[in-house]
């Protein structure tokens, strides 16, 4: 095969330049920063302001990750009937606090949930 005189040019290169984002698939093998074609793609895709995802292990472990959201959900629960027992939080305000403390938590399981582990 000969080399491409105009890689910008390349069928490879054209494809991207249509697509709205670019994905970098890493493998076992060796990193994506030694293969010269994947770190000229990347130069491309930051060049033309393409959205760059990479992709990455998916968690073998998914009743760890229940357990996670679990302990966080009993925790929010400790921490809200606290509150209300200890008589911090009275009256209305004490719903609108269990409501907040409780959307949090989603947010942050739902978010973040890489952040417990």
């Amino acid at each position: 095969g000969s080399l491409i005189s105009a890689p910008e040019l390349s069928p490879f290169a054209l494809a991207l330049s249509s697509a709205w984002c670019t994905l970098v698939v890493p493998n076992s093998t060796c990193s994506i920063y030694t293969r010269i074609w994947c770190i000229y793609e990347a130069y491309l895709s930051y060049s033309w302001d393409k959205t760059i995802f990479t992709a990455t292990k998916q968690d073998k472990r998914p009743v760890l990750v229940a357990l996670r959201a679990v302990v966080a959900f009993a925790l929010a629960g400790g921490v809200c009937f606290a509150c209300s027992a200890s008589g911090v939080v009275r009256g209305d305000t004490r719903i609108y606090l269990v409501l907040l403390f409780w959307l949090l938590v989603c947010a942050i399981v739902t978010l973040y949930g890489k952040a417990f582990s």
